[in-house]
């Protein structure tokens, strides 16, 4: 009796990387027994922190090396087959305590102008795409947008003091895009509020918020710095766009500013 058994080639070569990934391992380490390992986790969530409780038997946080560079935080493990953990040393496990209490951080409360400074994990990479391999490092990207209330000394002093407290062993090299800035309200600023009340109805607030400013390299050497452009409610979304009709009304304000600040 001829039988027919469907054919499945996705199926068949996932099978094959199993199974060379285990030939290379016992190659490496010499046969042994499967050794099952997932860590039990709690997360559990309170009025001022999100908390993360892992159970690493074997992993010791002192075993997992980390540097930074430009910017770029590595965390070093030993890649190995999932099933021989014992044979390597996770990158990720031990480090996510320290991510948490970092997320979890006020750095400080902002003030009239400026909002609190925001810590945000921006890429996150680890892993060979096979999901049967503990990955040897994952690299990490974040960003401080930081207000005055916060200098770059004492942001870098309390990151180094949470990563100390957590065992981690790692290197830092920062990169600074620009410092937070202000500059005193003046003529430049009220002919700009003026255009566009008249030209809308709304008296504008002066804000801070939104992406780094390009302002920043006038900042020094400018009695006043003004930024104002079009509405982005879709910034760096997938969708990002300006409405037509705002690129016309902004050439009105603009024009009536400086029309108002040279006669």
């Amino acid at each position: 009796m001829a039988m027919m058994t469907r054919f499945e080639p996705f199926r068949e070569i996932a099978r094959l990387q199993d199974e060379m990934a285990r030939l290379i391992d016992e190659r490496r380490f010499g046969a042994g027994e499967s050794v099952g390992w997932t860590p039990a986790c709690d997360i559990y969530e309170d009025e001022e922190a999100v908390s993360l409780r892992f159970d690493l038997a074997g992993v010791d946080s002192k075993d997992v090396d980390v540097r930074f560079e430009n910017g770029v935080l590595t965390l070093k493990g030993v890649q190995c087959h999932i099933a021989y953990p014992e044979r390597g040393r996770s990158p990720i496990l031990p480090a996510l305590p320290a991510l948490a209490a970092l997320a979890a951080t006020e750095w400080d409360r902002g003030n009239e102008y400026f909002s609190p400074t925001s810590f945000q994990i921006s890429n996150i990479h680890a892993g060979t795409g096979a999901n049967n391999v503990i990955p040897g490092t994952m690299e990490l990207l974040f960003n401080f947008r930081f207000s005055p209330e916060s200098s770059r000394e004492t942001l870098q002093a309390r990151v180094h003091e949470v990563l100390d407290r957590h065992g981690l062993t790692y290197t830092l090299d920062w990169t600074l895009s620009g410092p937070p800035f202000s500059t005193p309200r003046g003529p430049l600023v009220d002919a700009l509020s003026r255009a566009i009340e008249a030209e809308t109805g709304v008296r504008p607030r002066l804000s801070t918020s939104g992406g780094t400013s390009d302002g920043r390299f006038l900042a020094d050497v400018a009695r006043e710095v003004v930024e104002f452009g079009p509405l982005n409610d879709s910034i760096h979304k997938l969708d990002e766009r300006v409405r037509v009709s705002d690129l016309d009304r902004l050439t009105r304000f603009f024009e009536d500013a400086v029309r108002a600040r040279l006669t």
